[in-house]
């Protein structure tokens, strides 16, 4: 069963990397500002889902990369992907491979995205709906999203939009097996 945590970007935190698995702390010390806090808010929180529903403390375990860049437990078979958007993160966790997206619906995105998807439409509801829907399925299967793929079909597990502080969002889950809960903490 795959379970999501959605939360707010905690601006009030204290960013501590010698509290966090070290090979992730030195990837965010290359990072700075908001960028920085949004990794570490987005560790914190997968930490903390980890714990509770498979009693492992992440920071123990060794954490590794493949060669295209998906991260991924050496000695855990826990399956997990983190995306964030604006001030919004999310993580989805299961034991089988799992992919998630967070797009902000916004205009000035989907016209961009539009003509790089071929879409008919520049609907901003249409185009950020698909280019969420893409992000998450090749996060599930590890080799991110490449121009050559963008008019693929591909089938993800759910989507949903929602609001948060007026702001619009599509979520885009694809995962091997059911989705026990989505989270909105």
């Amino acid at each position: 069963m795959s379970k999501v945590y959605i939360e707010r970007v905690n601006s009030n935190i204290n960013i501590d990397l010698t509290n966090i698995n070290k090979q992730r702390a030195e990837k965010l010390q290359n990072q700075y500002g908001k960028s920085q806090l949004v990794s570490y808010c987005s560790w914190l929180l997968l930490k903390k889902v980890i714990l509770e529903n498979y009693n492992v403390d992440i920071d123990t375990l060794t954490l590794s990369y493949t060669d295209k860049g998906k991260p991924y437990f050496i000695d855990s078979d826990i399956q997990f992907n983190i995306t964030h958007s604006n001030d919004i993160i999310g993580v989805i966790i299961s034991k089988s491979d799992v992919g998630i997206d967070i797009q902000e619906i916004v205009e000035y995105k989907s016209k961009k995205l539009a003509k790089r998807l071929n879409c008919d439409s520049f609907d901003k509801y249409i185009v950020l709906a698909r280019f969420s829907a893409l992000e998450a399925f090749y996060k599930k299967i590890g080799t991110g999203l490449l121009p050559s793929q963008l008019n693929e079909n591909i089938t993800i597990s759910k989507q949903v939009k929602f609001i948060d502080s007026s702001i619009e969002y599509y979520l885009s889950i694809c995962c091997d097996d059911e989705i026990e809960e989505i989270n909105y903490i």
